[in-house]
């Protein structure tokens, strides 16, 4: 009986893990189609081929979070934080190197394309969130239930 009460807790956590990588994608697609529009048919900003870096930037990122936050094990509250930081800290640092690499190869439109860098970074920030609270919230589900 003790296995079976796991197992669907586990089944609860591939689902959610599906349902917000669905989410992000879906997200990170119409901000990227329309980051690009908005470039180049309302303000026909030239050389622009390093704006795809930036969307799949952010979609690889993301993914990583969320299969790190439904595959954590939270047996320990402390190590559950840590992991939290670690992955702040890591978006931090590669978030800093990815705007490095694009003002350095970015010459002509490297300010446009530092903008549209912070924007996707505030709507990275607020899935974030969203996804620590969906994490979270069916972490104290699942403990309810036991």
């Amino acid at each position: 009986m003790f296995v079976l009460n796991k197992l669907p807790m586990k089944n609860q956590m591939n689902r959610l893990n599906n349902k917000l990588i669905l989410i992000f994608t879906a997200i990170i697609l119409v901000s990227g189609w329309g980051g690009w529009w908005l470039l180049n048919d309302i303000l026909h900003l030239p050389h622009i081929e390093l704006y795809p870096v930036i969307p799949a930037f952010y979609f690889v990122l993301g993914t990583s979070m969320i299969n790190v936050l439904t595959r954590i094990k939270r047996n320990d509250e402390r190590k559950v934080v840590n992991i939290y930081m670690i992955l702040k800290l890591s978006k931090f640092i590669l978030s800093a190197i990815a705007v490095m690499i694009l003002f350095f190869y970015a010459k002509d439109n490297s300010k446009v394309l530092l903008i549209i860098f912070a924007c996707f970074y505030l709507i990275y920030i607020f899935c974030e969130v969203f996804f620590y609270s969906q994490v979270e919230k069916t972490e104290k589900a699942k403990k309810k239930n036991e």
